[in-house]
């Protein structure tokens, strides 16, 4: 976690307690655009790292070599999933509902909502999806790994 740190892209700015701080998360962001950014950043990273070990590895000659490279960008590619899992469980989901008064909808696509929950299963004790199948619905649903992270951190905006 990065401190109170504007210019940074891991850093949730001004607004760091209201995103961590269960008891504050019915208060408004100072500055959500800020915090959208960081949210999406914080699955993005990942996804950016995973596309330059896979465009690396196709000039990698040693078989083995260029496995492991790839194994590794699965990897980094899983782990922009899980952190995106992460904001929605511990920050976006719980402000969407903290910020509500009475019946009010959530501010939550659904769309956004299943497509959280399939990147979920790749996650699960011997779960029998690969992160092929989850990219492969995600795609069916309209996002791409960067695209989700996009569409988590617009909800943030929503949310204020």
């Amino acid at each position: 976690m990065i401190e109170d740190v504007l210019g940074h892209a891991e850093s949730y700015g001004t607004d760091l307690k209201k995103m961590l701080d269960k008891t504050r998360f019915d208060a408004a962001l100072d500055n959500p655009d800020k915090v959208a950014l960081t949210v999406a950043n914080k699955g993005k990273e990942w996804f950016e790292r995973a596309t330059e070990l896979l465009d690396n590895a196709v000039d990698i000659a040693d078989v083995a070599d260029r496995q492991l490279m790839l194994a590794e960008a699965i990897s980094q590619r899983m782990e922009g999933y899980r952190q995106l899992i992460k904001q929605f469980d511990n920050c976006v989901n719980p402000r969407d509902v903290a910020r509500r008064s009475g019946a009010e909808a959530s501010k939550i696509p659904e769309r956004l909502r299943v497509s959280i929950e399939m990147s979920r299963r790749q996650f699960e004790k011997n779960s029998p999806f690969l992160l092929t199948d989850i990219e492969n619905s995600l795609e069916s649903l309209g996002f791409t790994p960067e695209g989700l992270a996009d569409a988590l951190g617009d909800v943030v905006r929503q949310i204020g």
